[in-house]
């Protein structure tokens, strides 16, 4: 009854709430994908969570990328200069060998 009242106000606080989980890191996508679709329907649920997962992954990446990137490469020098090593070494099959990984 509260999401029929305010509908936007309830979708843009669903989107906000759903970014800041996924920016922190907290794995609860799938949870607040369900309660997406139980408070603004199958579709609107959907199209809802994949707005704020995006929102919250891009707002990682620039967190990462532009604010904290000089103190990772401080503290991991040495497995970076590692990884780029093994890049230019082998290229594409070591990034696909990382990226399957977990799935062996």
């Amino acid at each position: 009854d509260i999401v029929s009242q305010n509908y936007a106000a309830s979708v843009i606080l669903y989107i906000l709430f759903f970014a800041f989980i996924i920016a922190i890191g907290i794995p609860a996508a799938g949870p607040l994908t369900l309660l997406g679709g139980f408070l603004f329907g199958v579709w609107g649920g959907l199209a809802y969570a994949f707005i704020g997962a995006i929102t919250g992954v891009t707002t990682l990446f620039f967190i990462v990328r532009y604010i904290i990137s000089s103190t990772i490469r401080r503290r991991y020098a040495a497995q970076l200069d590692q990884f780029n090593q093994r890049i230019q070494s082998y290229g594409h099959s070591y990034l696909l060998t990382m990226h399957l990984m977990s799935v062996v």
